[in-house]
């Protein structure tokens, strides 16, 4: 499916990642994960790809994922609610009033 070609002719053909490819790419850069469920029900068979994939123990779960945390116990004991961005702030730019915290400038 092209998703990129909305963007301009230099994108066309651009695909939209699958898990696996995320879960390839996680695995071959050392990288940890945060899935966020949207909704109950895919915690079962997302865990049968992490599984499948040894990165289960790499991986945090945050949003609905109550089936998941029910069939791997050994999940993250709460639910993610927000993960801090890593920027530091430049003291020589201001922030601008009211559009944005100075704490991620």
């Amino acid at each position: 499916m092209d998703a990129g070609s909305w963007m301009g002719s230099r994108f066309a053909g651009l695909r939209i990642p699958r898990f696996i490819d995320a879960l390839h790419v996680a695995e071959k850069y050392g990288i940890g994960l945060t899935l966020d469920f949207k909704d109950t029900g895919m915690g079962p068979v997302v865990l049968a790809q992490l599984r499948h994939e040894s990165m289960l123990k790499r991986v945090r779960f945050g949003g609905e994922w109550q089936d998941a945390k029910q069939a791997y116990p050994n999940a993250n004991k709460d639910s993610v609610v927000s993960i801090e961005p890593p920027v530091r702030r430049d003291p020589s730019i201001e922030p601008l009033p009211g559009l944005c915290s100075s704490k991620y400038v």
